[in-house]
């Protein structure tokens, strides 16, 4: 087996020439291309790189923080922990941290780590986690403000002549907004209406400002406005979210399957607040943000973490556009599930694949538990000790009985169930410490798509207010399901021969362990 424990970190900062400098006032960028790569080694071997492309002075300071803060906690971890190395170390630099340097730093480790789980695996990370589509759209970006109308214009040709079916420009900072309205009008009518135009702001309006505008470039079909005030003003995104019609009507778009909104907040979700039901699709740039692109950005206990939209093809996006956020379900203390405010999506390339939201499933749900739980004998009889044949036969009051007596969460998308785990403390009473996560299922339609690791994150958020640990069996050769519980920081303590014996043969289970307790 691979000994994927981490040996040696090194932080290496490079400065490299920029190929096309980027011109984001009135003149152009003259200093190199500020580059950090972290090398992350294990004792098989094997390098895990991750790299933080940095466009303000910090590159020195970010390194400093890896060095002294972070280094000394990684060594000796297990690189297959990418979650619980996440959690840790977030909550090591929470103090001095939370956003800007600390988070930074964190990205970098959080790259690297996934790249060697990768390698470790033999597979690319599309593949690893999940795969759904071998190719993405992308856009052109680079067309940058300083360029002026023209020189924005002609890059996006440029762009448009290599095969882009989508460019960015920018407004704000250097032009008056009527010069900044020009110049959008004027690039819709010289790249068509074929061609996808999105408008970055650069945090450059105030709200007033950003509503005004934004309805006079409705007229010129724009994909999206990002960023259009300070990231802080999570009350003007929201205002900008109101004040926008077809962000209550996306369907009313002449293409229903975009992640249209006016505005695009980087900020965590959960400084929204769960009552905002019409709150602007969050938006983060990857590398900087808390991770490797498809990862997460967390809440203030560093658990409320959102995984991003990930970008499979070969080719790359500049920025993050078509990654949009899930925010991991939160349970209160006692189990008890918040208000359904905060609905998991995924878009990849510009299409929804699925939203769903995780919620409590209470006595009122039990023919969709009783529904899900019959599939999940059917469709994995071998990952359960009953039986489809016995289940079918009993009445509903044993489903509702369990309900009544566990933690379950469901997954929904719309009113169809599309996956259930459960939680039960033990009950003698020198185990009550202990609790036991069960009959986890997700629909074959719905996989690959995050719906197991938020049901997963929502029961160790239920379970960590009321045991110190939690333990759970998966059969032997289901690796995904061990790699996917790995993340969250559960580990292998031994294996069961035998435990079942079917037809085929018989069925052994990997015992998994989580310690809840403070570190």
């Amino acid at each position: 087996m691979t000994d994927m424990t981490i040996s040696d970190v090194r932080v290496i900062p490079l400065r490299v020439p920029w190929v096309d400098p980027p011109v984001f006032g009135k003149t152009t960028v003259a200093t190199p291309r500020d580059i950090l790569v972290v090398e992350i080694e294990t004792k098989s071997g094997i390098v895990g790189i991750g790299y933080l492309h940095v466009l303000s002075p910090a590159l020195r300071t970010i390194a400093m923080c890896l060095e002294e803060a972070m280094v000394p906690l990684v060594k000796g971890r297990d690189a297959t922990a990418i979650e619980a190395i996440w959690r840790d170390l977030w909550r090591a630099t929470y103090t001095a941290g939370r956003m800007g340097i600390a988070v930074m730093a964190l990205s970098a480790i959080d790259i690297a780590l996934w790249d060697a789980v990768g390698k470790a695996a033999n597979m690319p990370l599309h593949r690893l986690w999940g795969h759904f589509r071998s190719e993405i759209p992308i856009y052109g970006s680079g067309c940058f403000r300083g360029l002026g109308g023209d020189g924005m214009i002609e890059k996006a040709q440029r762009y448009v002549a290599q095969g882009y079916q989508a460019i960015k420009m920018q407004v704000a900072h250097v032009h008056d907004r009527h010069t900044d309205l020009a110049n959008v009008r004027r690039m819709r009518e010289a790249l068509g209406p074929d061609i996808e135009i999105m408008i970055d702001v650069n945090m450059g309006w105030s709200a007033d400002i950003a509503i005004q505008m934004g309805r006079k470039f409705q007229d010129c079909d724009i994909y999206w406005l990002e960023e259009p005030v300070p990231a802080e003003d999570v009350a003007g995104y929201l205002l900008i979210a109101d004040a926008e019609p077809e962000a209550a009507d996306p369907a009313a778009r002449r293409d229903a399957r975009r992640p249209h909104r006016i505005a695009q907040d980087r900020r965590p979700r959960r400084y929204l607040g769960n009552e905002h039901r019409a709150a602007p699709l969050p938006r983060a740039d990857g590398p900087g943000d808390g991770g490797d692109p498809q990862r997460h950005l967390a809440g203030a206990d560093g658990l409320a973490r959102r995984s991003l939209g990930r970008e499979p093809a070969g080719r790359r996006r500049h920025g993050a556009g078509a990654r949009a956020a899930r925010p991991w379900p939160r349970l209160q203390a006692g189990g008890a599930a918040r208000p359904p405010g905060l609905t998991n999506h995924r878009f990849l390339g510009g299409s929804m694949v699925l939203p769903f939201e995780i919620r409590r499933l209470r006595v009122a749900d039990v023919e969709d538990y009783r529904t899900i739980r019959l599939a999940a004998l059917q469709t994995e009889p071998e990952a359960f000790g009953s039986v489809y044949e016995i289940e079918v036969t009993r009445p509903i009051d044993s489903f509702a009985e369990r309900l009544a007596s566990a933690i379950v969460l469901g997954a929904y998308t719309g009113e169809r169930i599309v996956g259930v785990a459960g939680f039960r403390q033990e009950s003698g009473p020198k185990e009550r410490h202990k609790g036991v996560v069960w009959g986890v299922y997700v629909q074959p339609d719905a996989r690959g798509q995050g719906v197991a690791a938020s049901l997963i994150a929502g029961i160790i958020d239920a379970a960590r207010n009321i045991v110190e640990q939690l333990t759970l069996t998966v059969v032997q050769g289901n690796s995904a399901a061990i790699a996917l519980y790995r993340q969250f920081g559960f580990t292998v303590y031994g294996v069961e021969p035998r435990v079942r014996k079917n037809l085929s043969g018989y069925v052994d289970k990997v015992l998994m362990v989580l310690d809840l307790r403070p570190a």
